[in-house]
């Protein structure tokens, strides 16, 4: 079935060039934009059509470029676009008859989508490059499981249900479950940080795993390094050196596993040390916005020891405050 399927994939897409790893491969894929829609290819809004009406089952979600846009996709590759999410077109609009798709992942501008099979096919569409597939490698495979979109058009991993991480494109491998000698058989999909620096997996269970910036970090009061800011969307990536168990950093609890990239809650306050010129102003904090701490980043901090603290609440950053630089670093317990 899936050699036969494959044979009539091959008579409809193109040639394009594979990145991955080094190696370059020149596997198969087709782009497009514009199509008109068919099947349950269909543009609409609100929600989807009666399940009667469906000819294959949801099995994939993603955002859109805009506040309450997204996309559904179907098993068959039909394509649902709502609330200003653009229609690129589907596999059902192509004449193209399959059964397998599993996922959608959408370019981080919004102006194009990917769907997978299980087999590890990829088909691109709009302004999503098409950049390789598990088949385009010579591997057989019928259990990927989701795929990630990394931080451009060009970019993205496909997930098995073992854990196996394949990066094509830009997306920059970052690790895998079976590397770390962990054997699992129930992973159901994956999602990646926003500066395409790292991902996650999560099981059938609801275990998550990291990789790269995706690190988790527990609700509570963190103090650590800040390495960058994104102003628009409000992001940051943290490296944190310990957490709290309490207000003055009594018995800290270190931490040393790689960096996290945090989302600003829209209402975030911000208590900055910094001010133009490098000056530091003595006593407490004064109140900033995210420009102010996007510019102590990056032209560095004129204290030591250099740090922030930084309260998670919900899984995002709700307060961001930096270290005065006086005393010693609240992570050795003083």
């Amino acid at each position: 079935m899936i050699k036969e399927k494959r044979a009539l994939w091959a008579k409809l897409l193109v040639a394009a060039g594979l990145v991955i790893g080094g190696a370059s491969i020149a596997p198969f894929a087709f782009t497009t934009a514009g199509a008109s829609a068919t099947e349950s290819g269909t543009q609409s809004s609100g929600h989807v059509v009666g399940a009667e009406d469906l000819a294959a089952p949801i099995v994939g979600m993603s955002s859109g470029p805009v506040v309450n846009s997204y996309w559904l996709a179907a098993a068959d590759g039909g394509v649902f676009s709502y609330d200003g999410a653009p229609f690129e077109g589907s596999l059902p609009g192509m004449g193209v008859r399959v059964s397998d798709i599993v996922g959608i992942a959408a370019t981080s501008d919004g102006r194009g989508y990917w769907l997978v099979g299980a087999d590890g096919g990829v088909f691109s569409f709009g302004g999503a490059l098409f950049e390789g597939s598990i088949p385009g490698l010579g591997i057989h495979s019928t259990k990927i499981v989701g795929m990630a979109a990394g931080s451009d058009e060009g970019s993205y991993w496909l997930v098995g249900a073992d854990g196996g991480v394949f990066s094509f494109g830009d997306g920059t491998f970052f690790g895998s479950i079976p590397e770390l000698d962990v054997k699992v058989s129930n992973i159901v999909g994956t999602a990646g940080t926003l500066n395409g620096q790292g991902y996650w997996l999560v099981g059938a269970g609801g275990g998550v795993f990291s990789f790269g910036t995706a690190t988790t970090l527990t609700d509570g009061y963190w103090y650590g390094n800040i390495t960058s800011v994104n102003v628009a969307p409000q992001t940051l990536v943290f490296v944190p050196q310990c957490q709290a168990t309490s207000s003055s950093f009594l018995s800290p609890v270190p931490f040393t596993s790689g960096s996290a990239e945090l989302s600003i809650a829209p209402d975030a306050t911000f208590d900055i040390y910094y001010r133009p010129g490098g000056d530091v102003s003595e006593g407490h904090g004064q109140p900033g916005d995210l420009q102010d701490v996007a510019g102590a980043v990056s032209e560095g901090l004129p204290d030591y020891p250099p740090g922030w603290y930084v309260t998670i609440e919900n899984g995002v950053a709700t307060n961001v405050e930096e270290s005065s630089g006086i005393g010693p670093s609240p992570c050795s317990g003083g």
